[in-house]
């Protein structure tokens, strides 16, 4: 039965209801266990998704429809999932970003389960609630409320998590460059190749993993296109927001005011996240 509930649910509620969805994907993909890696069926992107694709978005959808939240949800694998005749929210959710991670190293590389919550249901990336990332083979869950800072949370230990504060680039700066992700869907990855001339960078399993040692001061500076309905960018803006940093384009914009359903939905933009806006700036000189 849809729950309707009209009236904007406290601040406060929403931190416990992405919790509790995420820690109900954690659970389900771990029982799961090899039978995760299963392939079942093509997504809205003509990917044949793993089980644990499939079961870790149920889940968090069956999570929150159980809260009573009037949201319609954005996700990979099930696609505009509408849990209110009139939502007021608009969530964006990814089961396991980093599928090729889960499946090749599974319970022991970077990948995770993404959700971001908006109070709107035609959203601007500013206009986040809660977000979410749930890293399973470390058990680690990062997330973050409006107004209230970024946190990372470890079996019974919460603690709040901030970006390096980083505000110069140089060659010490740590960075994080979805090279293989430019050619993938054509965006220009050539200012960033002279940009990065003698930079040490590399790259993780899992887009959700760039963004959470970005938040939590692992990495300086995190570079990647705009591809496949940029449900992790979204999923992960204020938890980047909340610990300090910001994510900006090529030309110097910043995500805070572009409507997540417009902006690089039909052609690749690159984004750069950077743990301060000082440093976004000083990379930006560089190139």
């Amino acid at each position: 039965m849809m729950v309707d509930k009209r009236e904007f649910l406290p601040r406060e509620d929403m931190e416990r209801i992405g919790i509790d969805a995420l820690m109900h994907a954690f659970h389900v993909v771990k029982e799961l266990g090899s039978k995760g890696e299963e392939r079942v069926e093509k997504n809205q992107f003509g990917e044949t998704a793993l089980r644990a694709d499939i079961e870790a978005e149920k889940t968090v959808i069956n999570s929150l429809r159980q809260s009573g939240i009037p949201i319609i949800i954005n996700s990979e694998e099930h696609r505009l999932v509408s849990l209110s005749e009139k939502p007021l929210y608009y969530g964006v959710l990814d089961g396991i970003d980093g599928s090729v991670e889960y499946e090749t190293t599974h319970g022991q590389g970077r990948y995770g389960s993404m959700l971001g919550i908006f109070q709107s249901e035609n959203p601007t990336y500013g206009d986040y609630l809660f977000q979410g990332i749930m890293e399973h083979a470390t058990q680690s869950l990062y997330f973050a409320l409006k107004g209230k800072g970024a946190f990372l949370q470890t079996y019974d230990t919460v603690s709040q998590i901030s970006t390096s504060r980083l505000k110069h680039f140089d060659q010490n700066t740590r960075v994080y460059f979805s090279e293989g992700d430019f050619d993938t869907f054509g965006a220009d990855k050539k200012p960033f190749i002279r940009a990065l001339q003698g930079i040490r960078y590399t790259r993780l399993g899992s887009t959700a993993s760039h963004y959470a040692d970005l938040a939590s001061g692992r990495v300086d500076i995190v570079i990647e296109p705009t591809r496949k309905g940029n449900l992790e960018p979204a999923a992960a803006y204020g938890l980047i927001a909340e610990a300090g940093g910001v994510i900006g384009t090529i030309t110097g914009g910043l995500l805070q005011d572009k409507k997540f359903k417009e902006f690089g939905q039909k052609e690749s933009v690159p984004l750069i996240a950077a743990a301060t806006p000082e440093l976004l700036q000083s990379f930006l000189r560089r190139m």
